[in-house]
């Protein structure tokens, strides 16, 4: 999987989660905050010609997630 497609991934979960509801608790800054940190975060990675990811196993691990979680050590919540 190139950078692209993990960001797209990423994208993906994160505008599930995020997306704006009629929920009153729905926390703008706190989305913003997510998205600068998801945006650090990617951008900090390096190519790695010898590990191969799976958009499935992104998947997987996406849906896996649960929010109201802390944060781990990626610092990503």
């Amino acid at each position: 999987m190139g950078a692209q497609e993990l960001t797209e991934q990423w994208g993906n979960y994160f505008k599930m989660l995020y997306t704006r509801s009629d929920n009153p608790q729905f926390d703008n800054e706190w989305k913003q905050r997510v998205e600068d940190r998801v945006s650090y975060v990617m951008s900090t990675f390096e190519a790695n010609s010898f590990v191969t990811i799976l958009s499935e196993d992104v998947h997987a691990a996406i849906t896996d997630c649960s929010t109201g979680r802390a944060a781990g050590c990626d610092a990503i919540c």
